[in-house]
């Protein structure tokens, strides 16, 4: 199916089982997320950019499923899980008995006045609620597992060519998004510092220090609510307790 007539389809209230009044829709260069009154529906667009594949319908389905998995670690009751979309005698379905079009995925609505980044803006957090989000997000990185299959992704020669390949994507957009001037001082300074740095990256290799990204790391994505799901942790000594870090 079109990805216009799932854009369509999304767009339509009677589609999704909490009858939302209405649907906004927000799109990036790789997913289409429907934002359903208390739920949040992401569809993948059937693209390959390089760094990530999404071509297919069986690595749509393997990535929604991934995606879930990785911000539940995080986020548990954010991720709630991956639907499918089906076709069930004409009609687009969440859930149905019907064919297979696509997978999406199901996300709880977060309050849009809970973001960090309007909280930092409105001078309104408190350096305990930073604190919190820190010392999580840190003692997560420490946890996180490692090993060669991870390691391998932090060689010189692989973010060599991650590098590579961001700059060969992005040459087209000289005079638009990107001045041509700033451009080159950008490539220059990422190849400087693979060139220069090789040993620091082996040393961080050598040392156990690459470990699988957390998911959601954007300012915007971390959330008040978000703050207070992952400030208890029972593995931690000090969860619970009113002066935890």
């Amino acid at each position: 199916m079109e990805l216009a007539a799932l854009i369509a389809a999304l767009r339509d209230p009677n589609l999704y089982p909490n009858q939302p009044h209405t649907v906004d829709i927000v799109q990036t260069h790789a997913s289409v997320v429907a934002l359903a009154g208390d739920a949040v529906y992401k569809l993948k667009k059937p693209v390959s950019l390089g760094f990530l594949d999404y071509s297919t319908l069986a690595r749509r389905r393997r990535m929604c499923g991934l995606e879930v998995d990785l911000n539940r670690r995080l986020a548990p009751d954010v991720y709630l899980g991956v639907v499918r979309l089906t076709d069930d005698h004409g009609r687009l379905c969440l859930n149905g008995n019907g064919k297979v079009v696509d997978y999406l995925v199901h996300m709880r609505r977060l309050d849009d006045g809970a973001m960090l980044a309007r909280r930092v803006q409105h001078g309104n957090v408190k350096d305990a609620e930073i604190d919190a989000i820190a010392h999580k997000i840190a003692r997560f990185h420490t946890l996180a597992a490692t090993g060669h299959q991870i390691s391998r992704f932090g060689t010189p020669r692989r973010i060599g060519r991650n590098v590579e390949e961001n700059f060969a994507q992005t040459a087209g957009l000289f005079g638009t998004a990107l001045p041509e001037a700033i451009y080159n001082e950008i490539a220059a300074h990422q190849r400087g510092f693979l060139r220069s740095e090789r040993a620091l990256l082996q040393r961080r290799i050598d040392q156990g220090r690459i470990r699988p990204k957390a998911g959601v790391e954007l300012l915007e994505q971390y959330m008040q609510c978000f703050a207070q799901s992952t400030y208890y942790d029972p593995d931690d000594p000090a969860a619970g307790k009113e002066d935890a870090p």
